[in-house]
C-alpha cells in the first residue's frame, strides 16, 4: 500500500507539474486586459454620466473583482518555476498600479463629477480613456506599436495641464484626474516593458 501511495502521489504531482500546469504568469496578460478594460468602463461611467445607477454599480463591482482575480494570480505566480520569474516584476508592478488605479477612480467616482466637469477635463479623461484602450490592444498585439512613445509623451502633457488646474484650490476634481492620469501613464509604461518578453 506504501508503494501504490508514493507511486500514485508521484504521477499526480508530475501530471499537475508538467502535463496540466495552469501557470498563472501564462494568465498575467488576459487578466491585465480584463482588469484595464473593467476599470475604463468603470471611469467612463462616472465622467460621462451616461449610465443608469444599477448599471454605475455593476461596472464599479466588476472592475474590483477583475481587480482581485490579477491579485490573486500574482500571488499564486510567486510559487512557480524560476522560468516565470521574469514575469513577477512586472506582475507586482501592474498588480499594483491597477489597484491604485480602481482606488483614484473610485474616489473620482464618490461624488459623480459629470455635471461639474469643464470642456479640458472631459478632454483629458477621453485621453486617458485612450490610453486604457492602446494598453488593452498592445496586451492583445492589435496594437499600432509606433504611436506608443509618442502616447507616454502625451500623457506627460497631461500632467502638466493637470498641475495649472489644481491651483485652483476650490477645484477638487483636477487632483483626482490628475492621479488617475498618471497611474494610466504608469501602466501604459509597464505594458511596454511586459510585452517585450
Amino acid at each position: 500500500r506504501i508503494i501504490d501511495t508514493l507511486i500514485g502521489g508521484a504521477i499526480a504531482y508530475l501530471v499537475v507539474r508538467f502535463v496540466w500546469p495552469d501557470w498563472q504568469y501564462k494568465r498575467l496578460p488576459q487578466l491585465i486586459v480584463t482588469a484595464v478594460k473593467k476599470n475604463k468602463r468603470y471611469f467612463e461611467s462616472i465622467y460621462t454620466g451616461l449610465v443608469t445607477e444599477e448599471e454605475y454599480l455593476h461596472n464599479r463591482r466588476t472592475a474590483y473583482n477583475a481587480d482581485n482575480e490579477l491579485t490573486s494570480a500574482w500571488r499564486g505566480m510567486r510559487l512557480e518555476p524560476k522560468n516565470s520569474k521574469q514575469y513577477e516584476e512586472s506582475a507586482f508592478s501592474l498588480t499594483n498600479l491597477n489597484h491604485a488605479l480602481l482606488s483614484y477612480i473610485s474616489a473620482f467616482g464618490v461624488h459623480k463629477h459629470a455635471d461639474e466637469l469643464t470642456e479640458k477635463e472631459r478632454v483629458i479623461c477621453v485621453d486617458i480613456s485612450d490610453v486604457h484602450q492602446y494598453v488593452i490592444d498592445l496586451l492583445d498585439k492589435k496594437a499600432d506599436k509606433s504611436q506608443l512613445d509618442l502616447l507616454i509623451q502625451t500623457a506627460l502633457c497631461w500632467e502638466e495641464t493637470l498641475e495649472e488646474m489644481q491651483n485652483d484650490s476650490s477645484n477638487t476634481r483636477a487632483g483626482l484626474i490628475y492621479n488617475i492620469a498618471h497611474v494610466s501613464r504608469e501602466i501604459l509604461i509597464e505594458t511596454k516593458e511586459l510585452v517585450k518578453y
